[in-house]
């Protein structure tokens, strides 16, 4: 017996549809330039001693439970 996959799988942007609507993801994109204060702030590493003065660019998400591809437990 052959087995066939099929890809669900949808990419999770602020764009994705949501139910409810109004429950979709938010993601806040930080340039290289924010990351850097945010190492500053978290870790104490002062902007001067970091490369080129540049932290990690980041995506903040923020997330309900229903967001993006999954599959529910069978109880759910």
């Amino acid at each position: 017996m052959s087995r066939r996959i099929i890809d669900l799988s949808v990419t999770l942007t602020d764009q994705v549809p949501a139910h409810p609507r109004g429950m979709g993801p938010s993601i806040e994109y930080m340039e290289h330039s924010g990351g850097a204060r945010e190492y500053e702030r978290m870790f104490g590493v002062p902007l001067a001693h970091q490369l080129d003065g540049a932290g990690a660019a980041v995506e903040r998400l923020t997330l309900a439970t229903h967001n993006g591809t999954h599959l529910d437990a069978p109880w759910h």
